[in-house]
């Protein structure tokens, strides 16, 4: 790899010299220099190394091919964590939207429980990269997008719900991410101004542990 960094040989003479050219699609994620073409990838371009990845891939496959491995590659535990990585980017490919791939994850189909279950939070995190990667230069682009769904209370108390169902880091920091766009939009936010926000929802009991959680994350960055 490091001779092939210093030639900068493109990642497409990678893919052939690695012979992944003569590979048959749906056997390409598994094939032993699968693992070599995508380190080379992230040591070429660690930040858009889905994307190089993407680009080589539909230029030898097309988009059917392409999406007929993306299709195989999820059934499986070994490949599905890649294959939604290249989901992501045949989406920007189609200039799909943020909600229009919210449907598509029929996390429109969930409603307020789109963090209620292992499977719903495994979409909401394949989402949650779309919209960055759509967005990169905001990076409250998924808290407002979410806000506009459920208000700002209402997704603070989906996410505390979520995160008391499940360990995902996905949950953990898009309530961080939320406390931090809270804090940005008012510099004087403090624990007892959500406190008295959250007020009028007393009759839920998760109101409360949205308190709770903000008071804790507050505490912790006035003292970094």
């Amino acid at each position: 790899l490091a001779k092939w960094l210093k030639t900068d040989k493109s990642m497409d003479e990678a893919f052939k010299l690695l012979k992944l050219n003569n590979v048959e699609g749906d056997n390409l994620l598994k094939s032993p220099g699968w693992g070599m073409w995508t380190s080379y990838a992230s040591k070429k371009d660690r930040n858009n190394a889905d994307e190089l990845i993407f680009t080589v891939m539909k230029n030898h496959f097309g988009d059917e091919g392409l999406e007929n491995i993306i299709a195989k590659a999820k059934t499986s535990i070994f490949t599905k964590d890649i294959a939604a990585k290249l989901q992501v980017e045949m989406w920007r490919s189609q200039a799909k939207t943020a909600d229009e791939v919210f449907t598509l994850l029929k996390l429109d189909q969930k409603g307020r429980s789109i963090f209620d279950s292992y499977k719903s939070t495994v979409a909401v995190g394949t989402w949650v990269s779309f919209v960055n990667k759509l967005s990169k230069n905001n990076e409250f682009a998924v808290i407002s997008n979410l806000e506009k769904r459920f208000g700002d209370a209402g997704l603070a108390m989906m996410l505390v719900e979520g995160m008391k169902k499940s360990s995902s880091t996905v949950v953990k920091g898009l309530q961080e991410l939320q406390f931090k766009q809270w804090m940005a939009l008012n510099k004087k936010l403090n624990p007892n101004a959500v406190a008295d926000k959250m007020l009028k929802y007393s009759n839920d009991p998760r109101s409360i542990r949205v308190t709770l959680n903000f008071r804790n994350y507050y505490n912790t960055k006035i003292h970094q």
